[in-house]
């Protein structure tokens, strides 16, 4: 993760900055999926229908990542975990009751309250969306601070604010040439396609919603107003290729894609 800050004091950046990383750190523990501490393996440890109060931010990214899930009809789910444990890309939790296998995204029960319940067993992991998330707390600190100009990058989710910044894109294949893309007052996220990606899982339909392998050789760099969003649609776009234009369209998101035979494509609202 870094941080740059133009135009301030060093003094006041360097404050700045600490009230950052201080944000990116409260992300962490709150979301953290390893973390026995944090909200998502309190989540996954709770017993169904118990009622948990946690922290406003990660109901805030619960909110989120639903509204992704719900738009691209399961491709993205938070609640993939359970697969994940299962296929030994994350460890299984400990002291968490196994997941129903039925469990989607909709079974994650936010009350208006803030309180948080699950109506089936299941196994949370926010890590396809937290990082854009703490990206977005990080510029919000520095925006508090005084800081008008600053970038925050957090290897592949960055967000900008105040001046134009050339970001180069980088696909993973060594002979390609580094795509440009200027970021200006905005959020960006980029990642490559993996047979195994985390949240794109590979899957079937399951209760009506569809978990799709990635397509190995797609590079995704997805351009919206909140990292968050941008990180969410990263794994969306890996999932569907050209079918999610419709996807980034209603998040107000734009879009360059790579297929695996070279080519590049424009979608969402700048494919329009």
């Amino acid at each position: 993760m870094t941080i740059r800050v133009w135009g301030q004091p060093a003094a006041q950046a360097h404050g700045a900055i600490d009230a950052a990383f201080a944000r990116i750190t409260h992300v962490h523990d709150r979301m953290s999926f390893q973390c026995p501490g944090s909200d998502v393996s309190r989540l996954n440890r709770a017993g169904i229908g118990e009622r948990l109060r946690i922290d406003p931010e990660t109901v805030a990214v619960l909110r989120q990542a639903q509204a992704v899930a719900r738009a691209a009809r399961g491709v993205f789910d938070p609640t993939v975990a359970g697969d994940l444990v299962r296929e030994g890309l994350l460890p299984a939790p400990a002291g968490a009751r196994p997941p129903d296998p039925r469990a989607t995204f909709d079974d994650v029960v936010l009350a208006e309250d803030g309180v948080v319940s699950l109506s089936r067993a299941l196994w949370l992991d926010l890590s396809g969306i937290a990082k854009g998330h703490a990206v977005d707390r990080a510029i919000a600190a520095l925006a508090e601070a005084g800081v008008t100009e600053a970038c925050v990058n957090a290897g592949g989710d960055l967000r900008a604010i105040g001046r134009a910044c050339p970001v180069a894109l980088r696909t993973g294949f060594p002979d390609e040439a580094l795509a440009v893309v200027t970021l200006e007052d905005g959020s960006l996220a980029s990642s490559g396609g993996r047979a195994e990606s985390r949240h794109a899982a590979a899957g079937q339909h399951r209760n009506g919603v569809l978990r799709m392998p990635t397509v190995p050789g797609r590079f995704a760099c997805v351009l919206a107003q909140t990292c968050a969003v941008a990180d969410a649609l990263t794994k969306v776009v890996l999932a569907l290729g050209l079918g999610a234009g419709d996807v980034l369209a209603g998040f107000g998101a734009t879009a360059h894609l790579r297929e695996p035979d070279g080519s590049w494509h424009a979608l969402g609202c700048a494919a329009g």
